[in-house]
């Protein structure tokens, strides 16, 4: 076993979640929805969530350990690969809905956010759906995170014909993006022939294509690393594009998390009614943050200015 190896918590809605509510500084009310055993990975995440201010939503099961997620860094790129182990996380179900505590806070929910990684098995495929067609029926919205490429194709027909026409929300990186396309068959604007893997539309195209499968007046919004960031709007049928402020390479230890981080400040600053240009920066601040941690680690970080973001 390597001594070097650290124990954090993870997962890629619960990094979103915390980092959201760490960066609104205490403005900012939310909860986190997972089923956890009873061991000691199960306490990382309640700590880690209590610290950040979310509330711990979960269900305890027995003789299941919690999830986990063994994460490679390579260390000249610092990019990751991961191995999971679902655990736990396996066993969320309908029922857990019920809860009293649940079912208040759903009740009261603005934003509800779902990655595809929850969609890939049962019972917490079904959990997902009740919860979505729930919260949407009443005043909350819908985000989706298509993470990752590797899950798309498992839940590409229930993402297609069931969230996306709900989801006023829909993140992605640019991979996702184009194993999407990909996968709906969108065919080039200049050419009759199937868009390819190798032969891709450019992105901005998949978006404004994708905008057209969401709910009313949503917006896709899809990362690329340095590459700048694609907002689509389905109400102005426009994309728009917003630059990655640049990054020494050398502060960079960890790519693992700073998307769900992109997600967290994104979503920070549209909970306090900032412009879309101005959430965008903000993620891009909590995403530079966390590269130059291992993981989405919090600690001892001050979460920076939402308020400044809006001038940016």
């Amino acid at each position: 076993r390597s001594t070097s190896c650290e124990v954090l918590p993870g997962g890629a809605a619960m990094n979103a979640t915390r980092v959201a509510t760490w960066c609104a500084a205490g403005k900012l009310r939310s909860g986190f929805l997972g089923c956890v055993g009873t061991d000691s990975n199960a306490e990382v995440l309640k700590t880690a969530l209590r610290e950040a201010g979310v509330l711990p939503l979960l269900k305890v099961t027995e003789g299941i350990p919690t999830g986990m997620c063994a994460v490679l860094v390579e260390e000249k790129s610092r990019d990751r690969t991961l191995s999971m182990v679902r655990g736990a996380s396996a066993a969320l179900d309908p029922e857990h809905l019920q809860s009293h505590a649940v079912r208040d806070f759903a009740e009261q929910a603005s934003l509800i956010y779902v990655t595809s990684f929850v969609l890939t098995s049962e019972p917490r495929l079904s959990t997902a759906r009740q919860l979505v067609v729930a919260a949407t029926n009443s005043k909350a919205k819908f985000a989706l995170n298509l993470s990752s490429a590797a899950v798309l194709p498992k839940v590409f027909k229930v993402v297609v014909e069931e969230l996306l026409p709900r989801a006023s929300f829909v993140f992605g990186n640019r991979g996702e993006l184009r194993c999407f396309a990909g996968l709906i068959g969108w065919k080039s604007a200049s050419a009759s022939a199937t868009v390819q893997q190798e032969d891709f539309v450019a992105d901005s195209d998949i978006v404004l294509q994708l905008t057209k499968l969401i709910a009313h007046g949503g917006f896709v919004v899809i990362t690329g690393g340095k590459e700048a960031t694609l907002v689509g709007s389905k109400t102005e049928g426009e994309v728009a594009s917003v630059e990655v402020p640049v990054i020494d390479p050398s502060t960079i230890l960890d790519t693992n998390g700073a998307g769900d981080a992109f997600v967290g400040g994104f979503i920070a600053g549209l909970s306090k009614g900032h412009t879309l240009a101005s959430a965008v920066a903000l993620g891009h601040r909590c995403a530079a943050m966390i590269l130059s941690r291992h993981g989405c680690d919090l600690r001892q970080l001050s979460p920076p200015s939402v308020d400044a973001a809006e001038s940016t």
